[in-house]
């Protein structure tokens, strides 16, 4: 991977296209990787460094809640401000996070009761 280079974005964004698919092995660790970050954006250092000035600017109390979607509702909220490679990354973490459902935290702890109820027997 190259520093200046957004591998990891193509990455993600092979991971979650129906026509395309990454070799096993790397889909398994950019799916890991991806459950990782969907606990807390936060844990994405890529975003963190292409985001800062944003972070910790218009979204800096977000940055410090207990709620890390708070942070991703921020960027998404400031997008069309967005630059560069920051605005890339909050692109495909948003893509990421409605290509699976298990990577959006808050959707399965908002949801996971009305699931087991209303959606196993169909």
């Amino acid at each position: 991977f190259e520093e200046n280079k957004d591998d990891y974005g193509c990455l993600q964004r092979h991971l979650i296209s129906p026509t395309e698919s990454l070799g096993e092995e790397c889909a398994k660790e950019m799916e890991l990787y991806a459950q990782i970050v969907s606990e807390d954006v936060r844990n994405d250092y890529r975003l963190i460094k292409a985001c800062s000035e944003v972070i910790h600017g218009a979204c800096k109390r977000e940055y410090s809640s207990d709620r890390h979607a708070d942070l991703l509702g921020c960027l998404v909220k400031e997008k069309d401000s967005l630059k560069g490679s920051c605005k890339r990354h909050v692109k495909d973490l948003e893509l990421v996070s409605l290509y699976d459902f298990k990577f959006n935290k808050d959707f399965v702890e908002a949801c996971n009761t009305d699931v087991q109820e209303h959606c196993r027997n169909r």
